[in-house]
């Protein structure tokens, strides 16, 4: 009997994922399920096989999981038990309409703190305004701002259900976290606010190339000269906007004059529905995409979930980023 070197059979296991990828696996996906039965196939496989799963296929989506996985690696750097180094991760450990679990909130900020220097892709769908600051008697919002500070390896996050709200303070002038992340590359937010101050955080993004914003607020409200005079910044390649077909022209038919001042409106600037002579509508990259969420039947009337799940899951599988756009001018934005 003939037998596979153990080198050929460890670049087998790790051609299971390929390179760069931002995926975030789920329990469910094919390349999941073989590592998890590759790791009780043999001690060789095992290891690799678990070092995998513990890099990309986090998938957190209960207070439950997130306890067995840090119990698992209680301060332990053994080679058969390494250290959790995530690169990429979900995180929706809280029931659905609370954070005010102490024992949760104390279990994802000692997660951070373990996987701060590795992890790159983020994707939450944690209710973080179930609980405002002048309701916080325990102090968690402290700590939960904290755990996302220390994310400053980030360069893909995702937040399903609002703009990443983690103000401790009553006074509302902290700065956005994501503004402290210096390597972040893409971002996608829901039901931001797209006013002055946030805008000018994005410009403090310096490698930021993508945007998603879903259900967003003042897409079409004008912005100041101060403001608008240093859009777009130099990295920015896409903004996407996120939206139902019915939210999408209400927000257009109710839009005042002064738009074109507008985050939306200045960028959108110089764009055509028209592509150049030598390009066509394959090749056309407009800086500004609408995407239209459909509404599947039995959802009518549940805007806000359908985007929220929309997002939620083309973040997950890497494809939000790079999703084909509808043309502008069928909103008459031209």
């Amino acid at each position: 009997m003939s037998y596979l070197p153990n080198e050929l059979i460890l670049e087998v296991i790790e051609a299971l994922i390929p390179p760069r990828s931002s995926r975030i696996y789920s329990p469910e996906h094919p390349v999941t399920r073989t590592l998890v039965s590759l790791t009780l196939t043999s001690k060789l496989t095992h290891q690799a096989a678990r070092r995998l799963l513990l890099t990309f296929c986090l998938h957190i989506n209960s207070s439950k999981k997130l306890d067995n996985l840090l119990d698992v690696n209680v301060d332990t750097t053994s080679e058969s038990n390494p250290p959790i180094q995530p690169r990429s991760l979900f995180l929706a450990p809280f029931p659905s309409y609370n954070i005010a679990e102490p024992h949760i909130v104390r279990q994802v900020d000692r997660l951070f703190s373990q996987a701060s220097a590795s992890l790159r892709t983020l994707v939450i769908n944690i209710p973080l305004r179930s609980l405002y600051p002048n309701e916080d008697d325990q102090g968690l919002r402290k700590i939960v701002r904290g755990a996302f500070c220390r994310l400053t390896a980030l360069e893909e996050f995702c937040s399903a259900q609002d703009e990443l709200y983690c103000d401790a303070l009553t006074t509302g002038d902290e700065p956005a976290v994501w503004t402290l992340w210096p390597r972040l590359k893409k971002l996608a937010l829901y039901n931001a606010c797209l006013d002055p101050s946030f805008v000018q955080g994005l410009q403090g993004c310096p490698n930021l190339t993508h945007v998603v914003f879903t259900r967003a607020d003042c897409v079409l409200e004008s912005l100041p000269e101060n403001v608008t005079s240093t859009l777009p910044w130099p990295s920015l390649k896409r903004v996407i906007i996120v939206n139902t077909h019915e939210d999408h022209t209400r927000e257009v038919r109710r839009r005042e004059a002064g738009w074109e001042t507008s985050f939306v409106g200045w960028l959108s600037r110089g764009q055509r529905t028209t592509p150049p002579e030598d390009h066509d509508y394959q090749n056309l990259e407009p800086l500004v995409s609408l995407i239209t969420v459909p509404i599947p039947v039995g959802k009518e009337g549940n805007d806000i979930e359908v985007c929220q799940e929309w997002v939620c899951s083309h973040a997950l599988d890497g494809s939000l980023w790079d999703f084909p756009n509808d043309l502008l001018g069928s909103y008459g934005l031209w």
